[in-house]
């Protein structure tokens, strides 16, 4: 089901149907589903669900959570042949190695968060690509209730790291 649904997602990128996410949404809500239609799979986003809805290019877009971070992981499979813009004395790489090599070290966790809060960029640096997160930019903050640190992603790289979860059974696919 979630190849099918990741090859419907790439139809309707190819298409012109939904948008590539090139750039930043110019507005993002994060809250309970309004029973709209999710642009991403076409079911419809019930109150008990969380809804995220995307003001893109003047399109008002409508996601389930997991839809969302399908579309920008989907999205950014172009990505993962660029050079990952990390500081310091971290060696560039492709996005793909990276979010692998957190993964296996440890350095990203395997499992879901428990509270997942979206955000304007606070300058803190992104988990997985270690380059700050604007103001300009979406954050995204995933807290642990174990007391584990909290991890920061810019949005493409949360739907990277979601992505490789999924590929690797650590995530549910839908």
């Amino acid at each position: 089901m979630a190849r099918n649904f990741a090859a419907k997602l790439r139809e309707k990128l190819a298409s012109g149907a939904l948008p590539n996410p090139s750039s930043l949404p110019t507005k993002y809500f994060v809250g309970r589903g309004t029973n709209g239609r999710c642009d991403g799979c076409e079911e419809f986003i019930t109150p008990d669900q969380i809804e995220s809805e995307i003001n893109h290019g003047g399109r008002t877009l409508r996601f389930h959570a997991r839809c969302l971070a399908e579309w920008h992981a989907i999205s950014a499979e172009s990505m993962y042949e660029v050079q990952a813009p990390v500081r310091g004395d971290a060696a560039r790489q492709p996005f793909v190695d990276l979010v692998r090599d957190k993964l296996d070290s440890g350095l990203l966790p395997h499992d879901g968060a428990t509270t997942l809060w979206a955000g304007i960029g606070s300058g803190r640096t992104c988990s997985l690509c270690e380059a700050p997160i604007l103001i300009t930019e979406m954050e995204y903050e995933l807290e642990y209730d174990d007391g584990r640190r909290v991890i920061l992603f810019h949005v493409s790289c949360h739907g990277l790291w979601e992505a490789e979860r999924r590929r690797r059974g650590y995530a549910p696919p839908d």
